[in-house]
Formats: C-alpha cells, structure tokens, sequence
C-alpha cells in the first residue's frame, strides 16, 4: 500500500546519495550502491597463524547466479593486486555463497562482488602463534662439586647438568605474552614469572632424567599446542678410579 509506495520513491534518491558520498569522499572505503546488495560475514577478522577463515555473503535486492571474493595482501611499496577466488553457492539457498580461506598466514584485505554489487573492503588481521626466540639457561652444580654456574644462550632448551643441578631458564618470545609455563613429562608443572621486557623466568633442579616442553600464551590469548619437547639428562658422578 501506501507504505511500500513511499518506500519505493525514496529508494532512488538514498541511491543517489549513496553515489554522491562515493564521489566526494574517494578515501573513504565505501561499500559501492547496486541493485544486488552484499552482507559479508565475519567482515573485519582476526584469525590465529595457520588456522582457516569462513567467509559469508547473502545477497538481496536483485540477486546473482555467482560471488567472486577478492583478496591481495598490503605491503610497503602499495596495494597489490587483487586475486580472484569464485565462491561456492549454497545449494538451498540462491542468496547465499560461501568460501574457507586458509590456513592464513599473513595479513591481507578482502572484498566481494556480486551482480552489480562490491562490498566496502574488510581486513584480516593474523595473530602469531608465540615462539620461543631465543633460551638463557644458567646451570648451577651442586655445592658439593665446586664447579661454577654456567650460562648458555642458545635456542635449544636441551639440559645435560650433574644430578641437583639448579637451573634457571629465561626465555624470549616472538610477541608479548600473558602466561608462561614449563611442564615436565611426570606431569608436574611449574608457572613462569614475566616481565616487562617479554621474557619469562623460573627455576627447577635436575633430580632425574625426563622432558618438558614450554607452554606459552600470548598477550591475545593464542597458545602454542605444538610445543618442542626438550630433554632433561640428570648425570650422576663418576667414581673415583684407582690406577
């Protein structure tokens, strides 16, 4: 009725309008007037290092048989250019397409086309696994056997120290982080001390030979499941031989 006939004599002009903020505002990322109108989903993401992103358009107004996302990766020297990947169509339904994108690995910037529609552009942002960068493990032999601490830096957390040796590791990650933790292969775990810096701190003793891997979390909340396992040799002393 009445309703529907308003509606309909605005449409052109919010059309117009539309066009007109393009126009004037060319910085702004604007998502393009059209009959076919475009809803993505997620739009702006943030995805894990090496995990997958789906993403949704359903389209309305006057519909299309295909959706094509595109998608480049930014870098220092300008845009790139953008690669085209046709979306799947939902079976059930003709409005909706679909596409996994994946395992992502860097930052990129998406958009979607469909009839005579464009999306505004949405970014990808890619949080990093953390990693461990870089180990200090000062080892400290029992007092018994007058041997001084030594300090190695190295990347492998591998220990081979007389057994009730101290050692006391201090790790760096890839990206600041909210929890640090060691745990050993007999299950017990010990929680690391963080500091300003990005660097992680505890203490344990050699008592036997065993494994631990380092559990990291980082400032956003990404773990790193695939931890390397390290190995803890506890060396005992020799006897004395007699000639």
């Amino acid at each position: 009725g009445f309703a529907v006939e308003l509606l309909s004599s605005f449409e052109p002009r919010l059309h117009m309008l539309a066009l007109y903020a393009r126009a004037l505002l060319p910085w702004r990322n604007l998502e393009r007037p059209s009959d076919t109108r475009i809803a993505v989903a997620p739009g702006d993401a943030r995805v894990v290092e090496g995990e997958s992103l789906e993403v949704e358009a359903n389209l309305s107004g006057e519909l299309a048989a295909q959706a094509t996302l595109e998608i480049r990766e930014p870098h220092s020297g300008g845009a790139a250019e953008w690669t085209r990947v046709a979306m799947n169509a939902d079976a059930s339904d003709a409005a909706r397409f679909g596409l996994k994108l994946g395992p992502v690995r860097a930052a990129s910037e998406y958009r979607v086309r469909a009839g005579d529609g464009m999306t505004a552009q949405y970014r990808i942002e890619v949080l990093p696994r953390p990693e461990v960068r870089g180990l200090r493990l000062t080892i400290t032999p029992p007092a018994y056997s007058k041997l001084p601490a030594q300090t190695h830096e190295r990347i492998s957390g591998d220990v081979s120290a007389l057994k009730g040796s101290r050692v006391e590791l201090e790790l760096s990650a890839n990206t600041p982080l909210s929890a640090a933790a060691l745990e050993f292969s007999s299950d017990r775990r010990i929680s690391m001390s963080l500091d300003n810096e990005g660097r992680a701190r505890a203490v344990f003793d050699v008592t036997e030979d065993s494994q631990y891997r380092l559990l990291l979390r980082s400032a956003e909340g990404v773990s790193n499941p695939d931890a390397p396992l390290y190995s803890i040799r506890a060396l005992h002393d020799q006897l004395p031989q007699v000639a």
